[in-house]
């Protein structure tokens, strides 16, 4: 028996939020007035997400550091080189430091994925330019015209520009 298609995914469409939507306006505002009053709390909302984002992925890249420092510290505690003296380090605190720094910065990306799940769709970040293009046509300079204004067919304005 032939495997049937699910059909098409309509889910990435539950959550746009709509800033002209007068189903939400309440009788005695005036919907202009609700409508840029959504719009500034959309954007307002936004803009502490991403300053959040930021502090998050700033806070794991520090973290990270202290990670990849206090690992190498361990690996260099493990394998002394000979005449060296023992450090007065902590190599359990220092794993359990490793851990705790982990752990955090678990808790930290499972946050950044919860923004991105919850993220509502606007018209403002629904799509993006990719491409950008402007062309601009040479013959556009070129008399293209006859005498009363008309505009000339191909042959002619070829005929016309060599005579």
């Amino acid at each position: 028996m032939a495997k049937q298609s699910k059909g098409f995914d309509y889910s990435k469409w539950d959550n746009i939020e709509l800033s002209d939507d007068e189903s939400d306006c309440h009788p005695n505002i005036e919907k202009e007035s609700w409508f840029r009053m959504k719009h500034r709390s959309r954007v307002e909302r936004e803009e502490n997400e991403e300053k959040d984002k930021k502090k998050i992925h700033k806070e794991m890249k520090r973290d990270k550091l202290r990670v990849d420092e206090l690992a190498a510290r361990l690996e260099k505690m493990d394998q002394p080189a000979p005449g060296e003296e023992e450090d007065l380090e902590d190599p359990d605190g220092m794993r359990a430091e490793i851990g705790e720094l982990s752990a955090a910065n678990l808790a930290r990306q499972k946050k950044l994925d919860d923004y991105e799940r919850n993220k509502k769709w606007n018209v403002d970040n629904l799509s993006t330019v990719v491409d950008d293009k402007s062309q601009v046509n040479q013959d556009a300079a070129k008399a293209s015209f006859d005498e009363s204004g008309y505009a000339l067919p191909k042959e002619k304005k070829e005929v016309q520009g060599k005579t």
